[in-house]
Parts: structure tokens; C-alpha cells; sequence
């Protein structure tokens, strides 16, 4: 967990920065190891499922609840920001 938090600390400049940091602190350890492999580090889904030692669809839905729960808890704190993508 804290590889993750520290990666996410490199966003601290920017707005989102705190809110990623929480976001993190809030998935479960798979989920944050998968979306750690996947979005951070650019592994393949069944890569990052390998490195995890779990089933490739299992470490698939981890991923999709993670990104899910992200988007969620962005969306509740900076409801803003759905805005500002389009």
C-alpha cells in the first residue's frame, strides 16, 4: 500500500492529489495492487493477475471495482470535475 500512496503523493500538486490519496487508502489490497500494475505501472490486466498469483477474470473485476469506486468518490468530492472533462 504504501508504494501506491507514494505514487499517488506525485499528483500532490495538482487539486486532485489529496483526493486520490484517500481514494487509495479506501480499496481493498487486491484492488489497489491491481489498479497499482494496470494504471500506475502499465502491466496488462492478465500480467498483473499472474504477479498476484490470482485467476486473470478475478483480477479483471478487481480492477473494474476499483476504477468504479474512483470515479464514485471523485465524482462525491469534486463533482466539478465531470465538468471540466467535457
Amino acid at each position: 500500500m504504501e508504494d501506491e500512496v507514494a505514487r499517488a503523493s506525485e499528483a500532490e500538486d495538482s487539486e486532485l492529489g489529496p483526493v486520490v490519496r484517500k481514494f487509495l487508502e479506501e480499496l481493498t489490497e487486491r484492488q489497489r495492487g491491481m489498479m497499482d500494475l494496470v494504471d500506475l505501472q502499465g502491466y496488462t490486466p492478465m500480467e498483473a493477475a499472474e504477479m498476484l498469483g490470482i485467476n486473470p477474470n478475478t483480477a479483471r473485476v478487481h480492477l473494474l471495482r476499483a476504477r468504479r469506486h474512483m470515479r464514485a468518490s471523485l465524482l462525491a468530492r469534486k463533482p466539478h470535475v465531470l465538468e471540466d472533462l467535457r
